[in-house]
C-alpha cells in the first residue's frame, strides 16, 4: 500500500511492504525511515502526540513531555500500555527529569486515555457493506452548475 497523505498519525497503520509519502518528503517512507526521522516505529507513531501534545488535533499532551522524551520513553518501555501500567519503573529509568515525568503522566491519566482514543486509527470497524476504493467525480472541468457552464471549476 502507498499512503499519500501529510497526516503523520496515518503513519501508524503502515506495515512491512507498505510506504508512506507526504509531499513535503521526496520519497515515500517505509516502516525503517520513519524510524530514523519520528524515533518512533509506526505502531508507537500515535503514542507521541498522546503523551507530547499536538496543537494542530487539540490534544494537549503532558505538560514537560516533548517529542525527544516520547521517543526514549517508547524505546525503552515499547508502547503507553506500559508506561501507564508501571509508572515505578518510568520513575527509575535513565532520562533527566524523570521524577517529574512520571509524576506528570500518572496525574493525566485520564487525558492520557482520551486522548489515545482520539489518536488510535480503527481498523476493524464494521462496515455496511463493500466500499469501493475508487470513485469518479461527480462534476468535471466545465460542468454546468448553477445552469450555466464554468470551465474553471472542478468538484470531485
Amino acid at each position: 500500500m502507498l499512503l499519500l497523505s501529510a497526516d503523520k498519525n496515518l503513519a501508524q497503520i503502515i506495515g512491512t511492504q507498505d510506504r508512506w509519502w507526504n509531499n513535503l518528503y521526496a520519497q515515500p517512507l517505509d516502516r525503517h525511515a520513519i524510524h530514523r526521522k519520528f524515533g518512533v516505529w509506526p505502531e508507537q507513531i500515535m503514542d507521541q502526540p498522546v503523551l507530547a501534545g499536538d496543537k494542530t488535533d487539540n490534544i494537549p499532551g503532558v505538560p514537560g513531555i516533548g517529542m525527544v522524551t516520547v521517543a526514549h520513553l517508547l524505546r525503552r518501555f515499547g508502547d503507553l500500555n506500559i508506561i501507564l501500567a508501571a509508572p515505578g519503573a518510568v520513575a527509575a529509568a535513565p532520562i533527566r527529569g524523570v521524577g517529574q515525568l512520571a509524576r506528570e503522566i500518572d496525574c493525566h491519566r485520564d487525558s492520557i486515555l482520551v486522548a489515545r482514543r482520539l489518536c488510535q486509527i480503527e481498523c476493524n470497524a464494521d462496515l455496511p457493506g463493500p466500499i469501493s476504493l475508487i470513485q469518479k467525480p461527480q462534476h468535471t472541468i466545465g460542468s454546468r452548475v448553477g445552469g450555466k457552464t464554468n470551465p474553471c471549476l472542478s468538484l470531485t
